[in-house]
């Protein structure tokens, strides 16, 4: 970057969405690594769309699109979310909900159900994946996040047992400071106390407020684990 694009990107002048998906993995990482501070209040209640820059081949293929939601937890006061499969097609069109997937043989009317479901605006199980927490970083925490920023943590999620994603632990920051609406982030993966750098980064961009909240009404988020000590708890009001 030259000092003119420093000087824009420290005050988020000129950062779009569709600005930052052209940019380079180096870029974007950058502006990661200087992101501003969010919180996690002004993402609940919204749905996402999102864009992985840089991933290897076989997930970006997969993955290059997708879409996260974010809540708070009205009875505990815990945020987190979940993730959309999102159809993998051009930039220029729009963010859609990709088709149920199983990962496990289904009966004909199960997949008549999902179908349904998916067609009506419902999220069924096929469409709805890796739940997690969204929290600030715990003290020692090893793991580079810019000050204000957040935690995704995957680990923190109630996933199916085996589940590769609860590895996971993504850093997100604002683009713009004060601006929740355009978002930066990068991920790593936990090996035990390590976290370990994964390839890439990606953008967000608030779409809408959350469509179908079924997964909340479920109650199917939170694993086991308590909320991280010291966190602010924020209770909705009642």
């Amino acid at each position: 970057m030259t000092s003119t694009d420093e000087r824009a990107s420290s005050r988020g002048t000129g950062l779009t969405f569709a600005s930052l998906i052209r940019r380079s993995v180096a870029e974007l990482d950058r502006l990661v690594s200087h992101g501003h501070a969010v919180r996690p209040e002004d993402l609940a209640g919204h749905e996402y769309r999102g864009r992985n820059v840089g991933t290897p081949g076989s997930f970006e293929r997969r993955f290059r699109k997708f879409q996260k939601l974010f809540f708070l937890d009205p009875e505990t006061g815990r945020f987190g979310g979940w993730n959309l499969r999102a159809r993998q097609n051009a930039d220029d069109e729009p963010w859609l909900d990709a088709p149920p997937t199983a990962r496990e043989p289904l009966s004909l009317r199960a997949r008549l159900e999902r179908a349904i479901e998916w067609s009506s605006g419902l999220r069924g199980p096929g469409s709805v994946m890796g739940f997690y927490e969204l929290r600030p970083p715990r003290p020692g925490e090893r793991i580079d996040c810019p000050r204000g920023g957040l935690i995704i943590d995957y680990g923190g999620g109630l996933n199916p047992w085996g589940d590769v994603s609860a590895a996971l632990r993504d850093i997100v920051v604002a683009a713009r400071p004060g601006d929740a609406r355009l978002l930066l982030g990068r991920a790593y993966v936990a090996v035990g106390a390590l976290r370990i750098r994964a390839p890439g980064v990606f953008v967000m961009e608030r779409a809408c407020a959350i469509r179908d909240p079924t997964p909340i009404r479920s109650r199917r988020w939170f694993s086991g684990a308590p909320p991280t000590p010291g966190a602010r708890v924020v209770r909705p009001p009642s």
